[in-house]
């Protein structure tokens, strides 16, 4: 108890009178509930020697700051107070500030007054525990007052002035972060409403600690209700109790001197006060206990004396320090069987302090990563080694290895350090996984409480390999420089850039020639999980050899060499070494015959030649024989009879062709031209008589023939033409479209008449056209064409009298506004039938001023006050000018929120929030605008916009605000799965496999979990006969295997059995070859090498086998096939063999960015916008492999009104690129500005001397003097009383 009636004494005199209390509880019957399905551990009841005042468990953050209203009916009052009076205005004051709540009393009932939950609470963020937030939440159930039914009670009812009931609060009055449940009333100038000494209160409260993000809560709630010590005159004791105490109770602690007598009912375990208590070990120890839920709630109660209250804070159990991990060493090579030691360090949680009570089990789990394999462990404590199975046991699971002190063992040794040695080595995964370090933690579990280590990492390191390849085809390397060949580095880190180590000596010289080194494949490489790998080229360049070379000439003066001798040249002698004899190459014959005569061999001008140094040269001379030669002549003949030909053809005879030779080919030459005019017709040439001749022995002759065409008879034509009779007027068309069509094929001496129109009457618009008649009626055909002109005459129709009209038009004076209809309806109508030379005036428009809702439009005037009417119509333009109307415009702003508790939004998310938009007037309808993408991907999840919280609004006269909720949706954890392999492999000594077996390789079996059975896929054919004879397939090495923490390996064996030797043949075989330098071929484009061809005949003809695609995309990028090495071969006596070359175009390189975020290093304060104005830019364009470090903020301070925000530093100082985009989380910590005050600031803690001398508390140490003048007064009382009585 923090308050009762008898500690009224230091601020008031005025005993009152003691009046006759009903003494007696109101019980309420509950009905009876079913027991919960749950199971909990049995409740444990202790009372011991602990002292509950000297408990140093977690207490959780309970202040004013982090508390919230969740929900309140209307009958509570909550007010803030600041530095409020106990009781009465003239009462001591509390320095301090309070949130209060009373109840509203119905004073027409002088009787017991129930309220249903009046009040339900949260306090935010008041922990932080194994790394997730905590929140409390508490709910008042029932609250009740029970009526005094005294004279106080009575005065204070009947006071117009008094209206409500105090029953919670919180501050630091009595104690930190707890909050007060009591009648106590705490009031000031503006609160002195509250009654005092009216009703007794019975609160029933639910307390809840619960983590923010969501999860389940693994916490247990403990509560330690102290200084339950208050009776009042009315013998009103105070009570606290819990319902439901057996189920819901883990554990009940109390001190020996406990002196609370408990009591049970049908729903309820109470503690009731028996005695008055004082100073902190009897308040915790005489008047107080300590309880831990079974869960992370527990429904407790209290019940208050006529004055008084109590405070309660919220607790869980805790170990401290955390478990501390070291590892060794810290950097291994990424290979199989490396040793890797880990030593953990556990503090077990000492009982009375850190714990309630000694705990029923301590448990060490270590979870070690899937490229480790554990070996074995030793647990030592106080120097000396622990025994498995009397002191722990090992229980292993997967990677999971937990560690059991037994009940013995935790009997007599509960708060021992322990040390666990942990030895383990790598195994395969190590070599694939890739370059992450191997990170480990340690769990310490005591009962429902656990705390996970410090983390350790073991970096890998690789090793640099070098390789020497040839760079000359056909040219293997030889030893001398195979031993040039760089040793291999070791230990070297992930991420750190390697350049080849250049061999010792660039040049090896033997007896074949000269091998040089050119360069490695790569000037440097950056270690991402694996080794790297270098390799080198040499080439080769052969000693010198000599050759002798042939040359024909011809030694007949003036006759150069046909083709048919120089193809005679033989071949150059190559291979030819110093100081050997050459001697010439004869020609394969040695006379050779043309159209022209015959070539004969004479000599080489040496019959040999010493090779000295450089190449030799023979030179062959041939000498001619002329043939004799003939001619070919031609004659023209006339192909029409009775016709001669003219000298015009006979001249286009063609010359004679000479020299042709005997057995030549003879063709005749065409005319120059094949066809020739003349007066009485054409002659056109058909043909020669034969298309060529052999010569034989004479002149060879052409015949060709010549036809005549004679020309055709000539015929006339009569045209027409319209021409009009009347001056001034031209022909209509009406008219002209009259006009006959011409007469055709008119001969020499015939008689042509007219061709009459169809119509000899037109009328049009202006009158009537008449046709009179043609020039002439006939004409006789005379060597030309004849015409006839028809002639038309126009009659005018009566001319009308012509009138005309004045027209308005209105247009805007005001540029970018148009006309209102309600201006254009004002527009005045035409003035009609105005003569020419008549004066008008425009119409002016009915009113000259019109009001819109956006403004007025004023009439201005007409472009000019009058006109003339000149044979045509007139307008007149009239401009209007437009007033705006000063407008008033509101606008729609947007806002995001989370709406996944303990979730704060991402920037990403932020940054979506659409503008704000303006120029909203009242009454037009807002809807908000939607986010330009509704999906937000991250490292730990997807965030998904839900809706806006209304669809629309209709702007009143003031801003609106649309607020848009985004949900979290977690990535989930993949399920680590395995694989099972198949290979192949030969059964028949000195035989490989070949690719049609190698094809039949079963696909990889995926997502095998731990513990279940794999079988091997068997081949989808088991025989399979190749041009040497049959494989067939056997069997595997095993039928099945269970799948134990890595991928299974199956092995299947297949047998050759050979064919009998066939016929010869040959085959066409095929090789795929890197035209790109660096780049190997992937198996992508191996697998499309096309099978061999077989059965090839010496003698035949092969082309290649086109590859079945030319183009192939990798994740690196596209292989394009560019040729063969040749088109076709022939075979001859040995197969041949094609070579097609790939080429490589890589796809653009992909990078990555640094992105930062700033975050609150204290809790309960969030980053003001002058701090996440300074979060640095992006980092871009990083490629894999690069060294990232976080920018820093262009400030490391801020101060702001509040206080100052320091930066701390960055969670890593810098991170390797690996495939994805890293992220810097900076930490900026608060410190709050000094409070200018001159009064004292302080908050009085229990136990503290501020408080001696302030408060009324009965769980404070007084001083001497106030003790003895309390003393004093108390007695005075009693004494009083018993007179009274």
């Amino acid at each position: 108890m923090k308050w009762r009636r008898g500690m009224k004494v230091p601020f008031s005199t005025n005993l009152g009178r003691k009046t006759k209390a009903y003494i007696g509880l109101v019980v309420l019957l509950f009905s009876i509930f079913l027991l919960p399905v749950q199971s909990y551990a049995a409740l444990e009841e202790i009372k011991n020697g602990t002292d509950i005042s000297t408990l140093d468990i977690r207490k959780f953050n309970l202040n004013i700051n982090n508390a919230s209203v969740l929900s309140k009916s209307q009958s509570v009052d909550q007010f803030h107070l600041s530095n409020p009076h106990y009781e009465y205005l003239s009462g001591g004051a509390y320095p301090g500030e309070m949130e209060n709540f009373t109840l509203k009393v119905d004073k027409s009932k002088k009787q017991d007054q129930v309220f249903e939950n009046p009040l339900s609470l949260k306090f935010t963020n008041i922990s932080n525990i194994h790394g997730k937030q905590v929140d409390a939440y508490l709910k008042f159930n029932k609250v009740t007052l029970h009526y005094l039914n005294t004279a106080q009670a009575e005065s204070e009812m009947n006071s117009a002035q008094k209206s409500t009931v105090e029953f919670f609060s919180i501050s630091e009055l009595w104690e930190s972060n707890a909050f007060e449940i009591g009648n106590v009333p705490y009031v000031d100038a503006n609160h002195d409403y509250i009654m005092n000494k009216a009703f007794w209160i019975d609160a029933d409260v639910t307390a809840e600690i619960r983590y923010a993000d969501g999860t389940e809560t693994d916490l247990k709630l403990v509560m330690k209700p102290t200084d339950i010590d208050a009776i009042d005159a009315n013998n009103l004791k105070e009570t606290f109790y819990v319902k439901n105490y057996k189920n819901d109770v883990n554990l009940r602690l109390m001190n020996n001197a406990n002196v609370l007598r408990q009591e049970e009912t049908s729903d309820h375990t109470s503690w009731i006060a028996t005695q008055s208590t004082n100073g902190s070990n009897a308040e915790n120890n005489i008047s107080g206990l300590a309880l831990r839920s079974n869960s992370n709630s527990m429904n407790f109660g209290y019940s208050s004396t006529e004055t008084c209250s109590a405070v309660f804070g919220l607790y869980v159990e805790k170990i401290d320090p955390s478990p501390v991990l070291e590892v060794e060493p810290t950097e291994i090579p990424a290979k199989e069987g490396q040793d890797v030691t880990y030593k953990a360090t556990f503090k077990v949680p000492v009982p009375g302090k850190d714990l309630l009570a000694a705990p029923s089990s301590i448990e060490m789990v270590q979870n070690f990563d899937d490229r480790l394999d554990y070996k074995e462990l030793k647990v030592e404590s106080g120097g000396v080694t622990l025994q498995e199975g009397r002191d722990y046991t090992i229980e292993k699971s997967g990677q999971t290895v937990t560690v059991k002190m037994t009940p013995e063992y935790i009997k007599s040794n509960s708060a021992a350090e322990i040390i666990i040695t942990y030895k383990t080595a790598t195994n395969k995964k190590v070599e694939e996984k890739g370059p992450e370090k191997i990170n480990n933690t340690v769990t310490l579990h005591v009962d429902n409480l656990s705390a996970p280590s410090n983390q350790v990492s073991t970096a890998l390191l690789y090793e640099k390999h070098h390789e020497f390849v040839s760079g000359t085809p056909g040219k293997e390397l030889p030893q001398e420089v195979k031993d040039l060949l760089p040793a291999t580095d070791k230990n070297l880190s992930n991420g750190s850039q390697v350049t080849p180590t250049q061999p010792s000596q660039t040049e090896v010289k033997t007896s074949e020639g000269t091998w040089s080194f050119k360069s490695y494949d790569k000037a440097s490489e950056t270690i991402n999980g694996a080794d790297a790998h270098f390799v080198g080229t040499w080439e080769f360049t052969p000693a010198p050899t000599y050759k002798a070379t042939h040359e024909f000439v011809s030694g007949t003066s003036g006759k150069e060499l046909p083709q048919e001798v120089k193809v005679l040249l033989p071949a150059d002698q190559t291979d030819l070494k110093d100081g050997s004899q050459a001697t010439p190459t004869q020609p394969s014959q040695t006379e050779v015959k043309t159209a022209e005569g015959t070539w004969s061999f004479k000599s080489y001008d040496k019959a040999s030649e010493t090779i000295n140094g450089s190449d030799a040269h023979f030179v062959g001379t041939w000498e001619f024989t002329p043939a004799p030669t003939y001619k070919a002549t031609h004659e023209f003949v006339s192909g029409t009879p009775g016709k001669e030909l003219p000298q015009e053809v006979k001249t286009l005879l063609p010359a004679d062709q000479t020299d042709l030779k005997d057995g030549s080919q003879a063709t005749p030459t065409q005319p120059s031209q094949t066809e020739v005019k003349t007066a009485e017709g054409t002659w056109s040439f058909k043909s020669y008589d034969k298309t060529s001749e052999t010569i034989n022995g004479a002149d060879a002759h052409f015949v060709g023939t010549w036809e005549f065409t004679p020309a055709p008879t000539v015929t006339h034509k009569a045209t027409h033409e319209f021409v009009s009779g009347t001056p001034g007027k031209e022909l209509p068309q009406e008219v002209k479209a009259l006009l006959p069509a011409d007469q055709t094929n008119l001969k020499d001496g015939s008689q042509a008449t007219p061709t009459q129109p169809s119509q000899t009457e037109v009328k049009t618009s202006e009158g009537a056209w008449s046709f009179k008649s043609y020039d002439k009626t006939s004409e006789t055909v005379n060597g030309s064409d004849v015409k006839f002109v028809g002639t038309w005459e126009f009659t005018a129709s009566p001319v009308p009298t012509v009138t005309h009209k004045a027209v308005h038009e209105f247009v805007s004076g005001t540029p970018g506004k148009e006309l209102p209809q309600e201006v254009k309806t004002l527009l005045p109508a035409d003035q009609t039938d105005l003569k020419d030379g008549s004066q008008v005036t425009p119409t002016q428009p009915s009113q000259t001023e019109v009001k819109t809702a956006e403004g007025t439009w004023s009439f201005k005037s007409y472009d000019k006050t009058s006109e003339t009417i000149n044979g045509s119509d007139v307008k007149f333009v009239g401009t209007w000018e437009f007033t705006p109307v000063p407008t008033v415009t509101h606008k729609a702003v947007h806002e995001f929120v989370s709406g996944t508790p303990g979730k704060e939004l991402p920037q990403e998310v932020k940054a979506l929030l659409p503008a704000d938009q303006t120029n909203l007037k009242d009454g037009s309808q807002a809807t908000p605008t939607q986010p330009s993408q509704t999906e937000v991907k991250t490292v730990e999840g997807t965030w998904s916009f839900k809706s806006y919280d209304k669809t629309s609004e209709t702007i009143n006269g003031s801003d609106v605000k649309f607020i848009g909720a985004w949900e979290f949706t977690a990535t989930p954890v993949p399920t680590v799965t395995h694989k099972a392999v198949h290979e192949f492999v030969s059964g028949t000594p000195g035989k490989e496999l070949p690719q049609e077996v190698k094809a039949l390789l079963p696909a990889d079996q995926t997502d095998l979990k731990d513990g279940s059975q794999a079988i091997p896929t068997q081949p989808s054919q088991t025989e399979v006969k190749t041009a040497e004879g049959t494989w067939s397939f056997k069997s595997y090495d095993k039928t099945s295997e269970t799948i134990n923490g890595a991928d299974v390996k199956f092995v299947g064996t297949w047998e050759f059995t050979a064919s009998p030797v066939p016929t010869v043949t040959h085959k066409a075989v095929y090789e795929f070859v890197s035209g790109t330098p660096g780049k190997e071929l992937p198996q992508e484009v191996k697998f499309l090498l096309p099978a061999d061809q077989t059965d090839l005949k010496d003698g035949s003809q092969v082309t290649p086998t086109q590859p079945s695609q030319t183009e192939v995309k990798t994740a690196e990028g596209t292989w394009s096939f560019k040729s063969y090495d040749k088109t076709s071969e022939t075979i001859n006596g040995s197969d041949v063999k094609f070579v097609g070359t790939w080429e490589f175009t890589p796809v653009p390189t992909v990078t990555h960015k640094a992105v930062h975020e700033f975050v609150s290093g204290t809790p309960g304060k969030e980053l003001p916008q002058e701090v996440k104005a300074l979060l640095p830019a992006d980092q871009t364009n990083l490629k894999d492999g690069s060294q990232a470090t976080p920018t820093q903020p262009s400030q490391t301070e801020v101060k702001t009104t509040e206080g100052t925000w320091s930066f701390k530093s960055y969670d890593k100082t810098s991170e390797t690129i690996n495939g994805a985009d890293v992220h810097f989380v900076g930490t900026w910590v608060f410190t709050p500005a000094p409070i200018k005050d001159s009064g004292n600031t302080s908050q009085p803690e229990e136990g503290s001397s501020q408080n001696q001398n302030l408060l009324p508390n009965t769980g404070s140490a007084v001083s001497g003097l106030l003790s003895i003048i309390g003393l004093a007064f108390a007695s005075l009382a009693a004494f009083i009383l018993r007179k009274k009585d």
